[in-house]
């Protein structure tokens, strides 16, 4: 073994001690370095949650501007509707009136089919009447005369329309 170390061999190893500090110096380093870093740590914690809860304000505060549009639009809308659109009490109280003279309608027209209905048997009648007082004249002229009912009108019997009435 050698007991002595080359020039060489001492400048490396006294490179690595360079590398090494005192026990001391890294504990006076160590207090004056750690508060601070922990101060600074604790800050951007700080920083941190506030972002956070101004992130969280934000959200509320478009949350809320949301709900506001959409009740101003909604309020917008039902006002537009208001104007455009019937309520539904006006469609009924609509329906119900046109129901109403709807059947009005039916009735008059009930009416007015029995009026005609009464009007055309009273004319049918009366034609009818009529017909038969001609038809007789007709019958008591042509004895007076002393000719045939069958003769009168163009060869037309006056016995077939009266039958034809009755």
């Amino acid at each position: 073994m050698h007991s002595r170390v080359s020039e060489k061999e001492g400048k490396e190893i006294w490179k690595n001690f360079q590398n090494y500090s005192k026990y001391d110096d890294l504990r006076d380093l160590y207090q004056r370095c750690v508060p601070p870093i922990s101060k600074f740590e604790d800050k951007i914690k700080a920083v941190r949650d506030d972002v956070a809860k101004f992130h969280q304000i934000i959200i509320n505060f478009d949350s809320m501007i949301c709900e506001k549009v959409n009740r101003e639009t909604f309020k917008e809308y039902r006002e537009e509707a208001n104007e455009l659109f019937l309520h539904k009490q006006e469609i009924e109280r609509f329906m119900s009136d046109m129901r109403e003279e709807q059947e009005q309608g039916r009735q008059r027209q009930n009416e007015l089919e029995e009026i005609i209905k009464n009007q055309t048997k009273h004319f049918t009648r009366e034609l009818n009447s009529n017909i038969r007082k001609a038809i007789g004249q007709l019958k008591q002229e042509q004895e007076e005369k002393g000719t045939s009912v069958g003769a009168v009108g163009g060869g037309v019997d006056l016995t077939e329309i009266k039958a034809q009435m009755s």
